[in-house]
């Protein structure tokens, strides 16, 4: 008697190569899928092939055999907020670009429901991706008995409180990646709901070490951030960091390169006024988003990392760079933890963040030893092996 697999479908909008979409990505590729039944629910991939960012998961997903339910964003009145200026493009495309009659294309807003209620009732597990997306498609998500939820994120990213849309009298199921998170998750939510601890996983066998170049001292250092240019992402400690590090230490020559795509150009902007404020603007370079980021590494010479900390957990850049063998910073957004012994760097003060940045530029051994321990923490502590067999037993119950 053949058994019956247990459905399973995902939830999130935006498959651009970005640190929760990887996350979903581990996630689906490492599930058994003689045992599950994988789908995702997501937003109307582009219809220009060329538009920027590029819906890089959505084909790398369906290319593992998933099935792809596009609904989000094809109503003529689609009830997501944060895709507002998406369906307006995706409207000016279609007509300008394809010549198309898109009105014969849509789908009515009642149908719309229907057909997505009837997907997600169907289901045995029903996994959204981040409270953005469970916000963006509360009425609809409302409907399954004990949703579960896996928060990618952090408080301190955002200035309301990200729990105020969920039903406090329901229950969830989450998933934190961070534990710093967990105090004010149990504070929001009654003791009928379930928490559980799941680092940001990585299929590690892919994470390949690259050579490191020895630092010379009197030539330009070059140091990388790796985020998309969004409020959320804290790009000012950073700025700040680089002005003291330029000001302080200036027997050394430093350039900051800063790879992502413009998330928000309110945001970048204001990025841009804080370096002229500085009189950074020739020492800092926007290198756009990078598909590879080892490549870049070594295209451009990059001798040291930043990137942010929360708690108890970098973010997937600050763990993919750290693993390439690339000496990673990090400053600490959340709170720093006594009882933390990973041997990855963190500072809460920016003067102290610049000056660990001057000593391993100056201290090869150091700079070598670091290397090697980060990456070990990073292939043993984040690989998916060490929790797929935990998250497929929750999922058969």
């Amino acid at each position: 008697m053949v058994q019956k697999k247990v459905k399973i479908l995902f939830i999130y909008e935006w498959l651009v190569k970005a640190g929760a979409q990887t996350y979903l990505f581990e996630l689906i590729k490492a599930i058994n899928k003689d045992k599950f039944d994988v789908s995702v629910l997501c937003g109307q991939k582009s219809p220009d092939p060329f538009a920027s960012p590029k819906e890089y998961y959505y084909f790398e997903i369906k290319n593992l055999g998933v099935k792809m339910f596009p609904y989000l964003g094809t109503s003529s009145n689609p009830p997501l907020p944060i895709h507002k200026k998406f369906w307006k493009k995706f409207l000016n495309i279609s007509s300008r670009k394809l010549k198309l009659s898109v009105s014969k294309y849509l789908v009515k807003k009642d149908e719309f429901q229907d057909k997505i209620n009837e997907l997600v009732l169907s289901q045995d597990h029903v996994v959204v991706i981040d409270f953005y997306t469970y916000n963006s498609l509360k009425t609809i998500i409302d409907k399954v008995l004990k949703p579960e939820v896996h928060i990618l994120c952090d408080t301190f990213q955002y200035k309301d409180d990200i729990f105020k849309y969920f039903d406090k009298t329901r229950e969830y199921t989450f998933f934190y990646y961070n534990t710093g998170i967990l105090p004010a998750l149990k504070k929001s939510f009654n003791s009928d709901s379930t928490f559980q601890h799941l680092p940001l996983i990585l299929n590690t066998e892919s994470l390949k070490i690259i050579p490191l170049k020895k630092i010379n001292k009197n030539e330009e250092i070059n140091i990388a951030v790796f985020t998309r240019i969004a409020p959320n992402k804290r790009l000012e400690y950073f700025i700040l960091a680089f002005h003291l590090l330029c000001n302080k230490y200036s027997d050394l020559k430093f350039r900051l390169k800063i790879f992502g795509f413009i998330q928000s150009n309110s945001y970048y902007e204001s990025i841009l006024g804080m370096i002229a404020f500085y009189r950074l603007e020739e020492f800092i370079d926007f290198e756009g988003h990078s598909e590879h980021m080892a490549e870049s590494i070594l295209q451009k010479n990059i001798a040291i990392a930043w990137h942010i900390h929360s708690t108890s957990s970098p973010g997937y850049a600050g763990i993919e760079v750290a693993a390439t063998g690339l000496p990673c910073l990090y400053y600490e957004a959340g709170n720093l933890n006594d009882n933390d012994h990973s041997p990855l760097k963190k500072f809460k003060r920016i003067d102290l963040f610049a000056e660990e940045t001057v000593k391993l530029i100056e201290d090869e051994g150091l700079y070598n030893d670091y290397s090697v321990k980060q990456r070990n923490y990073i292939i043993n502590h984040f690989d998916i092996e060490n929790y797929i067999s935990m998250l497929e037993k929750y999922w058969s119950k």
